[in-house]
């Protein structure tokens, strides 16, 4: 469901100007800088290939879904941005690799890990995000 965003200001015609002005800062900030990776307010979907070479530990992993952000440099220390998504100056990463068969602890996986993690409602996460951002910068409930 898309996020409609509502911020009712009232005020002097000043007043109003700069909350539009701090509004504005907050957008432009983010447009450029983004967000860093792997916060809590973001799931993550671990997808095992459909076949009959799947590892159990990659399964399970699958089982565990969906994933927040903040758990995948965790569980997943070895991962590599395989697909983003740009948007304007910032891009935003939504598939990865975990690359568990990397991970030292499973070492005596064998073959490459080719399973995915995805994330989940991007674009509403960081709308919401934004959102909670601007009322922040106005200082409104």
């Amino acid at each position: 469901m898309p996020l409609i965003s509502r911020i009712k200001l009232e005020g002097s015609l000043d007043w109003l100007q700069l909350r539009l002005v701090w509004i504005q800062q907050v957008v432009k900030h983010r447009k450029t800088g983004g967000w860093p990776l792997f916060l809590p307010d973001e799931d993550w979907s671990y997808e095992t290939a459909k076949d009959h070479r799947v590892c159990p530990i990659c399964q399970g992993f699958e089982d565990a879904s969906p994933w927040k952000g903040n758990e995948i440099t965790h569980f997943f220390p070895k991962y590599e941005i395989v697909s983003p998504r740009s948007s304007g100056a910032y891009t935003i990463p939504v598939t990865i690799r975990p690359r568990v068969h990397r991970d030292p602890q499973y070492s005596d996986l064998k073959g490459e890990c080719r399973c995915t993690l995805t994330f989940m409602n991007a674009t509403e996460t960081l709308a919401a995000r934004l959102h909670e951002e601007m009322v922040k910068a106005l200082d409104v409930s």
